[in-house]
Parts: C-alpha cells; structure tokens; sequence
C-alpha cells in the first residue's frame, strides 16, 4: 500500500476501470508490488503501511512537529528536518545526501524484527 507524496497519478480503478487522478490529498492504495517500488523509489509515492511517527523532546530552534523532508523539497525544508532528528554535518551535504541521511537516522531508531515476534 503506498501514499503519493508528489504529483499526481492516474490509478485505473480494477471495479469501475475509471482513471482515478491520485495526488497528496488522496488515501492510500494498493498497486502490485513491482509498480508500488517504482513509485517509491522514483520519489513520487511512500509505503503508507511503513509510516513511523517519532516523537521526540523539543527545544526553541527545534520545530515541535516532525518537518517533512524528501528529495523534492528545498535543501532549506531538508536541513530543517536534519535538524529536528539530530543529523551532524547536514550544512556541507548535498539535497540528495540530506535526504539519505535522515532515512538512515530514522531506520537506527527502529526495531530489529524477529520471526519470533507476534504481528
């Protein structure tokens, strides 16, 4: 299940067979598992199954809410956002290496699935 982060996409709806515009106002939805990386992967759409809410302690230059970041915000939006999840050196990054370096913050924030554990 993915959720479109930028632009907009044309679903054929598998009942009706209508195109269906899809864009960030949109809920999410299911494509097959091959199209659903390709969106992901080319920025336009997230996994909505894998979204991870991190709360954490605010400070004054700290936004309260978690900033939105992505590799079609600005590099200011961006560093914003490396800022709120505490990623050092961010100011001499590239955009693109801001990005990859706040994904690697938050998945050392998650936890290590085990087959043992209940679902």
């Amino acid at each position: 299940m993915i959720k479109i982060i930028n632009g907009t996409y044309g679903y054929k709806n598998p009942t009706t067979g209508i195109v269906e515009a899809k864009n960030v106002k949109s809920a999410p939805f299911s494509l097959t598992p091959e199209r659903e990386k390709e969106l992901v992967e080319s920025g336009i759409a997230e996994y909505a199954d894998a979204v991870v809410k991190v709360e954490r302690k605010t400070t004054e230059e700290a936004p309260k809410e978690a900033p939105e970041f992505g590799p079609f915000k600005s590099k200011e939006q961006n560093l914003k956002a490396a800022k709120f999840y505490g990623v050092k050196g961010a100011e001499k990054m590239k955009n693109k290496e801001i990005v990859e370096a706040i994904k690697e913050k938050l998945a050392e924030d998650l936890p290590e699935l085990k087959a043992e554990m209940p679902i």
